[in-house]
């Protein structure tokens, strides 16, 4: 923002919670900052709006990026649910690199019409921009952790069916548990 940006998107691979999170913070944050923010979900801006996890969509896509990180002979030769699989999809064998070249240019395509969405609201403030002191944003940042940080989904999940990481992870020194309603 102090370097006169207009627009940002954010970009993660991880749905469920980690998404709906980072939507908060941007909401949050949102109005301490000219620039328009948009967080987004790496498959949100594809025509059908799917996403796997090391699935057919996301095996097609690293194909087409980085070949070399691919080798389907490595697939077992029959599914197997996780942990065994290294959570690799159900469809992954169903992975072609010509179509996750075709899905990374509907993404880059639907990036940019998210982009240009931002663009076109952008407002510049009046008198000009601001830009904020590293003081300011230590401040933004300790409002953030006090009335942000607890109400984020990945800090008070517990995932039906897992425990919670051991004593001694350096997670569980964020981990809290809120029983069942």
């Amino acid at each position: 923002d102090a370097h006169g940006f207009r627009a940002a998107v954010l970009i993660t691979g991880h749905g469920g919670c980690f998404t709906k999170d980072m939507k908060t913070l941007l909401e949050f944050w949102q109005p301490h900052f000219t620039m328009r923010l948009c967080g987004l979900l790496d498959h949100d801006v594809l025509a059908d709006g799917k996403g796997d996890h090391a699935g057919r969509i996301e095996t097609s896509q690293l194909w087409h990026l980085e070949p070399d990180c691919v080798d389907m002979s490595r697939l077992p030769a029959e599914w197997v649910p996780y942990p065994d699989n290294f959570a690799t999809g159900e469809d992954a064998y169903k992975a072609s690199r010509r179509e996750g070249g075709r899905m990374v240019a509907e993404q880059v395509e639907g990036l940019g019409r998210k982009a240009a969405e931002l663009l076109d609201s952008y407002r510049e403030p009046e008198g000009g921009r601001k830009p904020r002191s590293f003081a300011d944003v230590d401040e933004l940042w300790a409002v953030t952790m006090r009335e942000v940080f607890p109400r984020l989904e990945i800090m008070i999940q517990q995932i039906e069916g897992w425990p919670p990481p051991p004593a001694t992870s350096r997670w569980m020194l964020n981990w809290k548990i809120v029983p069942p309603a």
